[in-house]
C-alpha cells in the first residue's frame, strides 16, 4: 500500500494512463458522505474520464479505480479533503 497527495493535473494524467495502459477497469464513486453511487460493470477510457472530471469538478467526492496492469490488480482510491487530493494505492499480485 502506497499513498500520495497529487495535483488536478497529476490526476488527470493518472487517469489518462490508467485508461490507456489497463485492463479490467471498473469504477466506485462517493458522490456524498452518506452516498455512494454504485460500481458498474467494466468501464471503458471514456468513462474513466467523465469520472476523473467529476472527481476534479468537486460533484464527486471520492473516486475508487480497480484495474489490472503488468500481471497485478490494482485499487487507486482518490479522495478529496478540501483543496488536497490524496491517494491510496494497493497492489494485489496475481494468484500463483
Amino acid at each position: 500500500m502506497s499513498e500520495a497527495s497529487l495535483s488536478a493535473d497529476q490526476v488527470e494524467a493518472l487517469c489518462q494512463d490508467i485508461g490507456q495502459a489497463a485492463t479490467e477497469i471498473t469504477l466506485l464513486r462517493r458522490v456524498t458522505a452518506a452516498g455512494k453511487t454504485p460500481g458498474g460493470p467494466r468501464c471503458n477510457a471514456e468513462m474513466l474520464r467523465i469520472a476523473c472530471g467529476q472527481f476534479l469538478s468537486g460533484s464527486v467526492q471520492r473516486i475508487q479505480i480497480r484495474y489490472r496492469w503488468q500481471d497485478a490488480q490494482w485499487i487507486d482510491t482518490l479522495d478529496r479533503k478540501g483543496t488536497i487530493i490524496r491517494l491510496v494505492r494497493i497492489r494485489h499480485p496475481a494468484p500463483a
